[in-house]
């Protein structure tokens, strides 16, 4: 008789936390204090908005795509109103605009990177591997390393900013030198 597909699942799954079970019973409190108060939930947050940013990336990116090929060809068809490839026009554009005010893109990589990173430490610290081999206090080290990770993010974020801000006034000041001639 075939078992259900549920319950290998589910004998699965209770192998898979008897082995994270094992892992973390080597830890101390502080350790696991610090994994679920803070590796985790940031990993989380990382991992969840990789996956946002991505979703958003890609649909603006496959509209941007397909509405560039359509406007040319509802041109050339002499039965469409010009409004049709005038209106999918504009939004390829509001679509570029929104990319680049919001940089799904390269918020979608930044995340994915640093969400990897903390997992890639994770195994480290754990395996005892890598820069965690003969470390007199590991612990402090990954929670450094771990922090150093999180920040890189934040500062590429206000790195991101910036270039907006400064996009923005190199606009700005386009715009008044032009208005200064008209």
């Amino acid at each position: 008789m075939m078992d259900k597909p549920g319950a290998i699942e589910h004998s699965l799954g209770e192998v898979v936390r008897g082995e994270l079970l094992s892992l973390t019973s080597d830890l101390t409190a502080r350790e696991i204090n610090f994994l679920e108060s803070r590796w985790k939930p940031q990993r989380d947050y990382f991992s969840k908005n990789a996956a946002f940013n991505k979703s958003r990336y890609r649909t603006i990116q496959f509209f941007i795509g397909i509405a560039g090929i359509l406007v040319p060809v509802l041109i050339n068809i002499p039965d469409v109103s010009k409004l049709f490839p005038t209106i999918l026009s504009a939004m390829v554009t509001v679509a570029m605009v929104l990319e680049s005010v919001n940089h799904y893109g390269q918020n979608w990589r930044n995340s994915r990177l640093t969400s990897e990173a903390l997992k890639a430490e994770k195994s480290l610290y754990e395996a005892h591997a890598g820069r965690y081999m003969k470390i007199e206090h590991p612990f402090e080290m990954f929670v450094e390393r771990c922090e150093n990770i999180i920040g890189d993010d934040v500062r590429s974020f206000e790195t991101i900013l910036e270039e907006v801000e400064q996009t923005k006034s190199s606009k700005n000041n386009a715009l008044t030198e032009t208005s200064k001639w008209s």
